[in-house]
């Protein structure tokens, strides 16, 4: 009889240890999109004071600059945004590319990713977990010479939000560990928050958001000396969402319904942050 219950409960045991392991549903790594932002967003604010001219389409006679690449040298840190509720996420390719695993923080712990895919030429890549917060919408209208943007994340792990002036486009080039050659807009650093003039290291990856919220670029490079950032351009985001297989191309996210200036920008930042719809990415190498 002794022999019997013994035999039971181990059955028993590595029934329940099967179940858990090939049949029972996963728990998401990130908790149910919350809906809606804060009103204090929703409120109407001043459009640009001036009219503003298209850009230009990307041309080989645009200026061209090389950024070196380093190689890897132990861990670093990027950021990322969330582009659909599912688990999509945007960041740089050099942030991603060459790690042992890449993860993402989530409210109390760090959620290891899968990288969806890198892009061969652009400083672009996605990743995907099981779940996210919110996502910005991604921006469809053409950008204006002079308009605003706002990069969003982490330089130097300091949660920062960056106003620029778009001055134009150039094209980007890579050596080191990184090869290829993009185009990319440029943009002035008009102001900082919290306030700084140290280096941008860190906010790679962060998404340059338009007056409405909408993703117009990722941050891919900055010169400190010359106070420029430069950002993935509109078309080089759609190419590498086209790259996408089915089941990691994102749906279309809906309008925040926001209208951002200067101080509202910091505010929203803050709060994207805070949410981890924009948060920091860890490359383990």
């Amino acid at each position: 009889m002794g022999r019997l219950f013994r035999f039971l409960l181990i059955l028993g045991v590595a029934g329940m240890v099967v179940h858990a392991t090939f049949f029972q549903e996963r728990s998401p790594d990130f908790a149910p999109p919350r809906r809606g932002v804060p009103e204090a967003f929703r409120a109407p604010a001043a459009p640009e004071a001036f009219q503003l001219r298209p850009l230009p389409p990307p041309s080989a006679r645009d200026p061209r600059g090389i950024i070196e690449v380093p190689g890897r040298s132990g861990d670093a840190q990027g950021t990322a945004a969330v582009i659909d509720p599912r688990g999509i996420w945007l960041t740089a390719r050099h942030v991603a590319e060459g790690c042992r695993e890449v993860l993402v923080e989530g409210m109390d712990r760090w959620v290891r990713t899968r990288v969806a895919a890198l892009h061969p030429q652009t400083d672009l890549a996605v990743l995907v977990t099981r779940g996210a917060p919110p996502a910005l919408p991604l921006g469809e209208g053409a950008l204006r010479l002079g308009q605003t943007g706002w990069a969003l994340g982490f330089p130097k792990s300091v949660p920062s939000v960056v106003e620029g002036q778009l001055l134009g486009r150039a094209r980007l080039g890579f050596s080191g560990r990184m090869r290829g050659e993009a185009a990319v807009t440029v943009w002035t650093e008009r102001r900082r928050s919290p306030p700084g003039d140290g280096p941008l290291s860190g906010i790679s990856g962060g998404p340059l958001v338009d007056a409405e919220g909408r993703i117009i670029g990722v941050a891919v490079a900055a010169t400190a000396r010359r106070g420029r950032f430069y950002a993935a351009s509109p078309e080089s985001l759609a190419d590498m969402i086209g790259r996408l297989g089915p089941s990691d191309r994102p749906g279309a996210a809906d309008p925040l319904d926001i209208r951002l200036d200067a101080s509202r920008a910091e505010q929203f930042g803050a709060w994207a942050m805070n949410a981890r719809i924009v948060t920091r990415v860890g490359c383990r190498g």
